[in-house]
């Protein structure tokens, strides 16, 4: 059995990293290769904040819905005439099923994709990525939606489910919304000095298990929850909810996730002082180029990424073209998909280059090592207000 040596002061490393944000590759992917999401952004109508969804879309970002006439578990209903107007989303020959991603034989001999039991359908009137001119057509066709799959797993009382960026995917919280972590080997366990960064996450006296969590002794007095028979804890370096710091404490802490977001396997999430970023696998970081309404002395880029996923698909490619030296393309490898919240888009001379949230991502040629931003906050003004800048690919 192995003890975890002491935290120290590791955790601030410039850009220490975990291996796919540091959990175990056997994890179920929030979505399969070819269907990507867009990311739940705040908007303002009418002086009114809302939240949009987390919707569902093709791997060009053509939007997805589902059919009322359809059952859950049952074959897709809309076919002949109305698969003109909606056609199915096909799966490959190779799509490996998931508990919510599933295949169906349609009545034509194809095979659909199917989200918690429903099948799903593009619309033939929407032109562009993000459209969703079906939504409510009919009264029975609605955004497919992407959902936390608690049920899964249900938690025990007071450790619920949250949705982390940072920490690579829907994520186990306790009752104050902080991450919980895992040691990567079950026969690890954190004591002593270890301590002093971890707390246990502990059971109440009358705490029952179940078969994904269970109760262990922890140093032969607390009782300490597991999962899958990894004991559970908390980081004493998140400070509040939705903090995912303890992914950057070592490679042997993961944080405990119950779907893992996809990501390209050749970028990885790195920090630079408070700043988490995207970067390559080599540690140079990615940038996108954004739009900001500027006002003398509102803006810091260490306040985080002001994109929003329309902005991003507008600007495309044009970000950059063949005059722009500065800027590298961050290219798509031959056979990759898109995946989750990362698009791959066509540049004018047919090369493929990745997207995050739709934002087309570069490397800067003055970047010299890993860590350096030479490229944050270049700004270009297009009047006395807007501008157009490069900004570090954020979460």
């Amino acid at each position: 059995m192995r003890l975890v040596l002491p935290l120290g002061a590791a955790i601030m490393i410039a850009l220490a990293h975990q291996s796919a944000y540091g959990r175990p590759e056997a994890l179920i992917p929030s979505t399969p290769p070819g269907i990507t999401e867009s990311p739940s952004q705040s908007i303002v109508v009418k002086f009114v904040r809302h939240a949009t969804p987390r919707s569902l879309a093709n791997a060009d970002g053509m939007t997805l819905y589902t059919y009322d006439s359809d059952t859950i578990g049952g074959k897709p209903t809309c076919v002949a005439e109305c698969a003109t107007a909606w056609p199915p989303l096909l799966a490959p020959a190779n799509a490996v099923v998931t508990p919510e991603w599933a295949v169906v034989a349609r009545s034509d001999g194809g095979k659909q994709w199917t989200y918690r039991g429903k099948p799903l359908y593009l619309f033939s009137k929407d032109t562009k990525a993000g459209d969703t001119n079906g939504d409510g057509a009919g009264g029975k066709w609605h955004l497919a939606i992407y959902q936390i799959p608690t049920s899964a797993v249900p938690p025990p009382a007071r450790i619920t489910v949250k949705a982390n960026a940072i920490a690579g995917g829907d994520v186990f919280v306790d009752y104050r919304g902080h991450t919980l972590y895992a040691l990567a080997d079950s026969k690890s366990v954190c004591r002593n000095d270890c301590l002093r960064g971890w707390t246990p996450l502990a059971a109440a006296q009358l705490a029952r298990g179940s078969r994904d969590w269970t109760i262990s002794m922890s140093d032969g007095h607390l009782r300490q929850w597991a999962f899958k028979g990894r004991p559970v804890y908390t980081f004493d370096g998140d400070v509040k909810a939705g903090d995912a710091n303890g992914i950057f404490a070592g490679s042997e802490w993961h944080a405990l996730l119950l779907r893992s977001y996809p990501t390209p396997p050749q970028v990885k999430l790195g920090r630079v002082g408070s700043v988490t970023v995207w970067t390559t696998t080599e540690g140079m970081t990615l940038y996108a180029r954004d739009r900001y309404q500027y006002v003398p002395g509102s803006f810091n880029a260490d306040d985080g990424s002001s994109s929003n996923v329309m902005t991003g698909r507008e600007i495309g490619t044009q970000a950059c073209d063949e005059g722009c030296n500065e800027w590298k393309p961050f290219g798509a490898a031959a056979g990759a998909q898109a995946s989750g919240y990362w698009s791959i888009v066509t540049r004018a001379d047919g090369t493929k280059q990745w997207a995050y949230q739709g934002y087309a991502l570069y490397t800067n040629a003055r970047d010299k090592k890993p860590g350096d931003m030479m490229g944050r906050d270049v700004f270009d003004l297009l009047d006395g207000t807007n501008a157009m800048y490069w900004r570090v690919a954020q979460l």
